[in-house]
């Protein structure tokens, strides 16, 4: 299934982004951060539900991504740097579950960017972006909930817009707007798996041992009525024979 990665709030405000879809290396602004590092906020207090910390784990490989092999698609090499106050970040990042119920946005939309900028000398300044990712959709009655990969292929997506890249038309770039869904075990199953691998263990090794106990108490009991009911007497009838 192909899903949406698409920065609509991107988009909305820079309307000549579509001609950008032409340059092998799509650009919304040069440089769009006059200072370094980039300040940002991660919103891992405020989360869903469903998710985990690996979704945040997701967030911080892709920030890695950006300030070493990634910098060889930008003009400049980022730094970023975290803070604790929403209200000092360049860029914020936050969590929330099935980004297509509201109806702002289709269903199939991953995440997405709000930048605000402004122009200086012709050229674009970022002032703020705002991302939001995906932890889980959810299809009729039933919820999906994203996966490791997915999840960071949609965090390296939306904070390459952060940087100033736009949309490529390479289905194989990761600023391609559209991706395939791999099809993977979410953060939550895996985290209550390693959890509640020890017990499972322990329950097993309790049961097997519960197990051979109990049979060999039971293969005693059965020799011992064999040798009462059939053995013993056998021998008598075999005396009495003669």
């Amino acid at each position: 299934m192909r899903r949406v990665a698409i920065l609509f709030g991107l988009l909305l405000m820079l309307p000549q982004a579509h001609a950008l879809f032409a340059s092998e290396q799509p650009k919304i602004a040069e440089e769009p951060w006059d200072h370094l590092p980039i300040r940002i906020y991660i919103d891992d207090v405020n989360t869903p539900p469903m998710w985990d910390e690996a979704y945040r784990d997701a967030v911080l490989s892709a920030l890695r991504y950006w300030e070493k092999d990634g910098a060889r698609r930008l003009s400049y090499r980022p730094v970023f740097q975290r803070v604790e106050d929403p209200d000092e970040a360049d860029i914020t990042i936050r969590w929330v579950e099935n980004i297509g119920e509201g109806g702002e946005f289709p269903k199939g939309v991953a995440g997405y960017a709000q930048i605000q900028h402004h122009t200086v000398d012709g050229r674009v300044r970022f002032e703020r972006v705002d991302i939001v990712l995906e932890v889980a959709e959810k299809r009729g009655l039933l919820w999906w909930a994203h996966g490791k990969k997915t999840a960071r292929l949609v965090a390296t997506h939306e904070l390459g817009h952060a940087l100033g890249l736009g949309h490529s038309s390479d289905p194989g770039d990761v600023m391609n707007p559209t991706f395939v869904e791999r099809h993977e075990p979410s953060p939550q199953m895996l985290t209550y798996l390693s959890r509640a691998s020890p017990l499972i263990v322990i329950l097993l090794t309790l049961f097997m041992g519960h197990a051979i106990v109990g049979y060999t108490r039971a293969r005693k009991h059965r020799r011992r009525l064999e040798s009462a009911h059939f053995e013993e007497p056998m021998a008598l009838q075999y005396r009495r024979r003669r």
